[in-house]
């Protein structure tokens, strides 16, 4: 179990695009010391494991679970390569917003021209 939980940090970390160096910074520790925790040699606490999630942006439950599944915002294709899905939501997000802007101009041009007259 604990070599799937260091599996999983480390693949985790590996899909956010994080190194161990950026890993140990956040978390006040040596790269040698996170080093250990995604090989499995240090025993975690549960306070460190919160913090490894935090930074991750996964919850302990995804770490506890050890199953075939996938941190929010990923998805897994075909090949078995994890591809971030939280993309589209955020452009989606972002259309939105621009749509809303657009309308909100629109009534300020149509107001303008009003005043115009």
């Amino acid at each position: 179990m604990k070599e799937k939980l260091a599996e999983r940090i480390r693949m985790t970390r590996l899909m956010r695009s994080l190194s161990q160096q950026n890993m140990a910074d956040e978390l006040g520790i040596t790269v040698a010391s996170y080093s250990n925790i995604e090989r499995g040699v240090t025993e975690l606490t549960v306070v460190r494991l919160y913090a490894i999630s935090e930074i991750l942006g996964v919850t302990i439950q995804y770490f506890l679970k050890l199953e075939e599944e996938q941190p929010y915002g990923f998805i897994q294709d075909s090949k078995s390569a994890y591809i971030e899905n939280s993309a589209n939501s955020q452009l989606t997000e972002i259309l939105t917003q621009l749509k809303q802007q657009q309308l909100e101009i629109e009534k300020l041009y149509s107001e303008l021209n009003k005043l115009k007259k």
